[in-house]
């Protein structure tokens, strides 16, 4: 396995993949809420934004999921995202992103049967835990299976962007998509 491959294991590893089942319902809420965070600073660390983003800050934006956007800014004037400091904003779901290089919404913002979510050829890298979010044209979809949490990426809809997903981090999704829904 490539040194690089290594790192984000390593990474990933540290933060904890393991969703507990035996935590009371709050506590394993958010456990999920903490390692969804966890990934989110992660994938920033392994996709590469074109040179008209700004190399020295990432703004991570929400529309809902709350706790992982809490567990997210806990602490945040500790946390980097290699070179990169990071800034966290919440939208209102009329809210159009701009100004945001991430872009997370929870799966209960995003109704069945929804597509990707509106944001034009800006290089913003979309997270969601959303069902299918990958397969409609979503970057990165967060999903539990085994208790672990895992992910899902589209290539296709990142290049779309203008985003470049490290090699590193797509040998560890669980699915790698290679099309942008028709």
């Amino acid at each position: 396995m490539p040194r690089a491959a290594l790192y984000v294991v390593a990474l990933l590893a540290a933060i904890g993949g393991d969703v507990d089942a035996a935590d009371t319902p709050d506590a394993a809420v958010q456990r999920a809420d903490q390692l969804k965070a966890g990934y989110l600073l992660s994938f920033v660390k392994f996709v590469d934004w074109p040179s008209s983003v700004p190399a020295n800050l990432v703004t991570v934006c929400f529309v809902g999921g709350k706790g992982v956007r809490d567990a997210l800014a806990s602490g945040i004037e500790n946390k980097m995202a290699g070179e990169r400091h990071l800034a966290v904003r919440t939208l209102s779901d009329s809210e159009t992103p701009v100004g945001c290089n991430v872009l997370y919404l929870d799966a209960a913002m995003m109704p069945e049967g929804a597509h990707e979510p509106n944001t034009g050829e800006s290089p913003i890298l979309t997270v969601s835990d959303a069902k299918a979010f990958a397969h409609i044209g979503g970057m990165i979809e967060l999903f539990t299976a085994a208790n672990h949490l895992r992910f899902n990426i589209n290539v296709a809809s990142a290049q779309k962007a203008g985003l470049h997903i490290s090699a590193s981090l797509l040998q560890l999704a669980a699915v790698v998509e290679q099309a942008t829904p028709q």
